[in-house]
């Protein structure tokens, strides 16, 4: 990741010494016990044994399980209504919340065993969200945990008695996004259309919020412009570098150029910039005073909750650079407490050449091995072949394969447009020598070529299998396919 200037970076660490108040009414929920910490950066959070589950060595042999934690078991009725508002839970109301939480997890850890799950999956965030956001993707706050899930002692008993069965958690984190509390000057009510001159920026200070947290307590607005920052690289869907044109930017830790719609045709740097469906605030990543603070936070659950692996929402829609040094940070953090083979996968919606760019080290469509014998014996001195130097991984595979999934839908009698660019080819076999030339499968841990992707065949971001005319018989097959057919993880 290019820096910012001297200048930018002094500002960042005068904004980091705003933090948020160590609260005792919280303990129950936060991941810092340092009351004394003046600065994001102070915080520190411990583990109460200090004993931690090693990675698996293999995590092609650990078939994951998906939850949707809110409409899985609901184990504790009490914290449905957590804040008693009249917009948080109502079981009829598919918008609200349902009332799934970890001790109902925990109540269905034997029978998930029991069909063979290695690995348990909870979709979302385990972080503040708005009261009523039951899929958890919009966090206001990075160190406090949901209460509507449980507390602080129901997240490490959880994940305690997944281990003591053989089993290993993937945690959802947000990046690059949070909720939404950022709005643009004379566009309150309204989209904001995409401008690289940026928007000055305010709270919106919206009603209804849990624990009175109207605005991010460990991240600033700043609408001073800093005519000598220096952008990251950006690049477009055919792996190839793009010059954009821009007048400064502000010290914001947030980007402020307005918002672009979820499922609109726009330039992918566009969407690294914007307010994601107007509803998500974007953090300025590639500011390395707001990327500290997220290495940070990162490390933090890793050390208190014991974790094994990690899959990054919404991932291709944080820059290239900068996801690279959050992993690389978040597997020096794992590696610290034992874990020397996390896994970390992301959200890749696109097509394959644009995710080729954040797999590993990252490889362009010039820098391919020249055949699928070459890329299996590639070894780690061979940096022709790569976008980053060695340490700088970014992820280790894709958690939802989205080019595979189109294939899957055409294999399968659907119609329609169902085709990204440069997605790889729709036989299986084809597109499978594809994947293996076109990304990096170089294990940084182990120096070993180790594909990692995690197909799937349906997820809660697209439509349901059964609903369709056999739709049953179309799943199972689609699950043969990604499950035995495609080398990976089952998901």
């Amino acid at each position: 990741m290019r820096c910012l200037t001297a200048a930018w970076s002094l500002l960042s660490l005068a904004t980091a010494a705003r933090a948020s108040p160590y609260r005792d009414d919280l303990v129950q929920w936060n991941l810092n016990t340092n009351p004394n910490a003046q600065s994001p950066l102070d915080y520190t959070t411990t583990h109460p044994t200090g004993n931690y589950m090693p990675s698996p060595g293999n995590w092609r042999e650990i078939p994951f399980y998906t939850i949707l934690l809110d409409k899985f078991a609901d184990g504790d009725p009490s914290n449905n209504d957590f804040f008693g508002s009249p917009y948080e839970w109502d079981w009829r109301e598919t918008q609200l919340r349902f009332g799934g939480d970890l001790k109902g997890l925990v109540s269905k850890l034997d029978y998930l065993q029991g069909m063979g799950i290695k690995g348990v999956f909870i979709s979302g965030t385990p972080f503040l969200n708005m009261l009523w956001q039951a899929d958890s993707y919009s966090p206001i706050d990075f160190t406090l945990l949901d209460p509507h899930w449980g507390v602080f002692d129901d997240w490490r008993n959880t994940i305690n008695e997944i281990h003591s069965r053989g089993m290993y958690f993937m945690m959802d984190f947000t990046v690059g996004t949070m909720g939404d509390m950022v709005g643009f000057n004379g566009h309150l009510n309204e989209s904001t259309p995409f401008d690289l001159n940026e928007y000055d920026g305010v709270w919106k200070h919206p009603n209804y919020m849990p624990w009175n947290f109207t605005q991010y307590l460990d991240f600033e607005i700043a609408n001073t412009r800093n005519m000598s920052c220096v952008m990251p690289t950006f690049w477009q869907d055919d792996g190839t570098v793009i010059d954009v044109q821009y007048n400064g930017c502000l010290e914001s830790d947030f980007d402020q150029y307005g918002d672009v719609e979820a499922f609109g045709v726009h330039p992918d740097y566009e969407r690294q910039l914007s307010k994601f469906a107007s509803v998500q605030d974007r953090l300025r990543e590639w500011k390395p005073g707001v990327m500290a603070k997220l290495q940070t936070f990162a490390c933090m659950v890793i050390t208190a909750l014991d974790i094994d692996a990690i899959r990054i929402d919404k991932s291709t829609q944080v820059t290239v650079d900068a996801l690279a040094a959050w992993t690389q940070a978040a597997r020096e953090c794992a590696a610290k407490v034992g874990k020397k083979n996390i896994l970390i996968t992301g959200e890749v919606t696109g097509g394959d050449t644009f995710g080729a760019l954040y797999y590993g080290r990252g490889r362009t469509p010039t820098q391919l091995p020249p055949g699928f014998l070459a890329a299996a014996n590639l070894t780690a001195d061979q940096n022709q072949f790569f976008l980053r130097d060695a340490a700088h991984n970014g992820l280790d595979g894709v958690a939802f394969h989205y080019s595979i999934y189109r294939s899957l839908t055409r294999f399968l009698g659907m119609d329609g447009n169902l085709q990204d660019a440069f997605d790889v080819d729709t036989n299986f076999v084809t597109a499978w020598n594809q994947i293996f030339v076109n990304n990096d499968f170089l294990n940084p841990n182990t120096g070993k070529i180790d594909p990692r992707h995690m197909y799937g065949t349906s997820n809660f971001d697209v439509y349901r299998w059964p609903s369709l005319e056999n739709g049953t018989q179309k799943s199972v097959l689609a699950t043969f396919i990604t499950s035995l057919l495609l080398p990976g993880i089952p998901l």
